[in-house]
């Protein structure tokens, strides 16, 4: 089973560096490459929260925390708080 998980993880991540790659983003920007650096660390580091009873590890830490990014950087940006303005 090890290489079968190996084989659809690869392919999770190759579609997704494609989707980047596809989508034009823009690495020059900070909070882009923040945010996509935090997200792959958090996702592939095996770090765990716990918070009560729930547990939160791998992609759906990494889904978390990509939400929370984006979030404060939008917020950072309406109240311009961010370095683009």
């Amino acid at each position: 089973m090890g290489g079968v998980c190996i084989l659809l993880f690869g392919f999770i991540a190759a579609a997704g560096i494609r989707m980047l790659v596809e989508k034009h983003v823009d690495y020059t920007r900070s909070k882009n490459l923040i945010l996509t650096a935090v997200t792959m660390i958090c996702g592939l580091s095996g770090a765990t929260v716990v918070l009560g009873p729930v547990q939160l590890k791998g992609m759906g830490l990494a889904t978390v925390v990509a939400m929370t990014l984006s979030l404060a950087f939008l917020l950072f940006e309406k109240l311009r708080l961010d370095n683009y303005h």
